[in-house]
């Protein structure tokens, strides 16, 4: 491995610590998901745009550009709001376990956005997940409804690696991810604007939801939203997504510890976590595997 692959992997590795504490973030800030995304939107953008000037690079882009990445950062939207509603209506264990899910997605994804058949080998392993995730949240029936945003969270975020990868090949990972960002608002603004509220007033962040929600924007969004983007340059989306599966092995046990019996799980729930690990991280050699015995 050369020495610059090298150091985008380490690079990685500490992009998904960090992003490991996003989940414990979204559930210490006590609003709701929907507003929660609105303001880590809201305080990302200034940091990333003084970064952009730092770096002295240019924001302009044609409009084409302009379009495709505003729709890619509408899935950016969604996908945030999926997950941190995971988070609220069941806990941080639930939401990162289901985002294993991804990089099966990717797998599934990957070929069909370059116009190929998914391997079989894909599906199946897919499949046994989500059927790992529906026996263990048997046991968990009251965080379902968590799941069920779980997984859609995970199909979001593959959905977006994959064609982030794209763009990542052309284009400034920091103009990109600004644009993806300003377009994530769109949902957001939608769900806030277009869903009755009744009397209930415009949340404004205080005290230790503020301190929560400026580093959620700043450390846990900007820097490593912005360097994953440039990472991918020199890494493939399934690599990526790989590393990612990380994250929740990092929260829960991060979670566990902050925030104790309340993220405490049964035994056949830790049992499941562990098997749909198991088959992510086995997934590359089997792949490899049977596409040597199909070639």
């Amino acid at each position: 491995m050369k020495i610059k692959q090298l150091e985008h992997y380490f690079h990685l590795h500490l992009i998904v610590l960090i992003f490991g504490f996003t989940g414990i973030l979204g559930k210490l800030i006590t609003f709701s998901a929907e507003y929660l995304v609105f303001y880590r939107l809201l305080f990302t953008l200034p940091f990333l745009f003084l970064f952009i000037k730092w770096r002295e690079q240019s924001i302009r882009v044609s409009r084409r550009d302009l379009i495709q990445f505003l729709l890619v950062g509408i899935i950016v939207g969604f996908h945030w709001i999926t997950f941190f509603h995971s988070i609220k209506v069941s806990n941080v264990s639930i939401a990162l376990s289901c985002l294993a899910c991804a990089t099966l997605f990717v797998g599934i994804l990957e070929p069909i956005f370059h116009n190929q058949k998914p391997h079989w080998i894909e599906i199946v392993l897919g499949i046994g997940v989500l059927v790992t995730l529906s026996l263990m949240l048997g046991f968990e029936i009251s965080y379902v409804k968590g799941a069920i945003f779980g997984v859609l969270s995970a199909f979001l975020a593959a959905t977006f690696n994959v064609i982030n990868k794209k763009f990542s090949n052309t284009k400034s990972s920091l103009t990109l991810t600004f644009y993806e960002l300003i377009g994530a608002f769109i949902p957001v603004l939608g769900i806030i604007f277009l869903t009755p509220k009744g009397n209930a007033a415009f949340p404004i962040p205080m005290n230790m939801d503020l301190v929560w929600l400026l580093l959620l924007a700043s450390v846990c969004t900007a820097y490593p939203f912005a360097a994953i983007v440039n990472i991918m340059k020199s890494l493939s989306a399934f690599t990526v997504t790989l590393a990612i599966n990380f994250e929740p092995i990092y929260a829960i046990i991060l979670a566990f510890f902050i925030f104790g019996d309340s993220e405490k799980m049964s035994t056949p729930f830790y049992i499941g976590v562990a098997i749909v690990m198991l088959i992510v991280f086995l997934y590359p050699s089997i792949k490899r595997k049977y596409s040597k015995q199909l070639s």
